[in-house]
């Protein structure tokens, strides 16, 4: 019988946090200056730390200890033997194909609780690492020029003489913005999508029919204040400077970052907070 692992959860939100920083997560954002480390935090990374924050506390609710026993020695040996095998092999989204087969894991698992919220938020990790990228590669093409043509059309209606060639938007005085995929809304889908997911987990709620509105609100809001920003790039290279680069990148990742938190938030009804 393999010996049990016995730790308070303070502990465990401890470990979380500093594993988190010790595999750079963070810290090389420090580089960049405080507030480029807020933005990037608030962006990303946030979304990231409450996803395996969530995992945490569904996988030892209700225990007095954090035991684990054979199942979870296993499922640690068969995650870490698949990325090394992967990783030898070459395999890109190493990562993301063992958090699918987590995902496929909890949701057939009966021996532990809330093994479904569970499973929810390892496919909202799987998204990210692997589904999303893969998707985004496969279509790359197509999402990139009807982006640039809906910014194109959009900031028509609004009178600035702008029109798409391909992934570039072309203005009237010559200036040309190319469209990549650093700058497609379609990346940062997957993170709000995490958030979402985490949020209902993390509350106990199951995904109802009324979700599907509620991210297709969070798709049209993200849709909606990518293109704005693009927009507002459009005026003058000062313009792009400020809006791609300089402090408006940092007031867009906040704005992006309170659509996502408020979208996901507002999904779980008022007064009915489990946590």
């Amino acid at each position: 019988m393999l010996p049990r692992i016995n730790a308070q959860r303070s502990d465990i939100y401890l470990g979380l946090l500093l594993v988190v920083f010790i595999n750079g997560i963070v810290v090389p954002s420090f580089g960049d200056g405080l507030l480029n480390l807020v933005t990037s935090v608030l962006n990303t990374n946030l979304f990231l730390l409450f996803a395996f924050y969530a995992l945490f506390d569904l996988l030892i609710e209700g225990k007095d200890d954090c035991g684990s026993g054979v199942a979870d020695y296993l499922i640690c040996i068969f995650a870490l033997l698949s990325l090394l095998v992967f990783g030898r092999m070459g395999i890109s989204h190493d990562v993301g194909l063992v958090t699918l087969g987590l995902a496929a894991l909890f949701w057939f698992r009966r021996d532990v609780g809330n093994s479904k919220y569970i499973s929810v938020i390892w496919f909202g990790l799987t998204l990210n690492l692997l589904i999303a990228p893969f998707l985004f590669q496969l279509f790359k093409g197509f999402i990139l020029v009807a982006e640039v043509e809906f910014v194109a059309h959009l900031w028509r209606l609004l009178g600035f003489d702008v029109w798409s060639e391909g992934q570039l938007l072309v203005l009237d005085h010559g200036m040309k913005i190319r469209m990549i995929g650093a700058c497609s809304v379609f990346t940062n889908l997957s993170f709000g999508f995490l958030c979402y997911a985490t949020v209902k987990a993390f509350n106990r709620k199951q995904m109802v029919y009324s979700d599907v509105i509620m991210v297709g609100t969070l798709i049209v809001l993200l849709v909606l204040g990518n293109t704005i920003r693009i927009g507002l790039m459009l005026p003058s290279r000062a313009d792009y400077e400020f809006w791609h680069h300089g402090f408006g990148a940092t007031i867009f990742g906040l704005v992006q970052f309170s659509i996502i938190a408020s979208v996901s938030y507002f999904s779980i009804p008022t007064g009915k907070l489990n946590r």
